[in-house]
């Protein structure tokens, strides 16, 4: 519920900014809340506007590249809520193997992201096989996609996010002309 109601607080000042459509970056908040926000306040409160995740663009990755296994590197939460999964399985049977690393967040946040690449590489070096893809599932992990493809060189292929959502979204805007004319630029 809180996640819930942080979301919901963040939107909606966006709203009063005059923006037409929000992306909900945050992985968690994605996999918790989008669906309610979209079904329920959008719908009633702002119907002419749009509110985007980050997770079935990213899935949408997956299943383009057809990549076999994909190790999902996410939040607990992310993991938790099975969301990846279940959209996974709307789209291909392409194995994912979520792995819960909620020690990379505050690493990152404050600043030791030599010791959060250390520790993402530990991580998957237990689970990972050559040939794998990497889905870089929280947005905070982007920061250590570099250090891991350096790492991992030619024997895994890493999936960050911010690379993935602008193409994703350039995409959506060419799909929906509604939006798109309505946008300063």
């Amino acid at each position: 519920e809180e996640i819930y109601l942080h979301t919901k607080a963040a939107i909606e000042e966006l709203f009063k900014r005059d923006c037409l459509l929000v992306i909900v970056a945050c992985n968690t908040a994605s996999a918790e809340t989008l669906r309610r926000i979209q079904d329920t306040y959008l719908r009633v409160e702002h119907p002419d506007r749009r509110i985007l995740g980050v997770i079935v663009p990213s899935i949408e990755e997956v299943v383009e590249k057809r990549y076999a296994r994909t190790l999902l590197l996410a939040t607990k939460r992310t993991v938790e809520s099975h969301k990846y999964e279940r959209e996974l399985e709307k789209l291909t049977d392409t194995l994912l193997v979520p792995i819960a690393t909620p020690e990379l967040v505050p690493l990152i946040e404050s600043h030791r992201i030599d010791e959060a690449v250390a520790l993402a590489i530990k991580v998957i070096e237990a689970q990972a096989r050559e040939g794998d893809a990497v889905l870089l599932g929280c947005t905070h992990y982007t920061l250590l996609k570099d250090a891991l493809r350096t790492h991992f060189a030619d024997t895994l292929t890493f999936i960050a996010q911010d690379e993935v959502i602008p193409k994703k979204l350039v995409d959506y805007l060419d799909h929906h002309p509604e939006i798109t004319s309505r946008l300063t630029g």
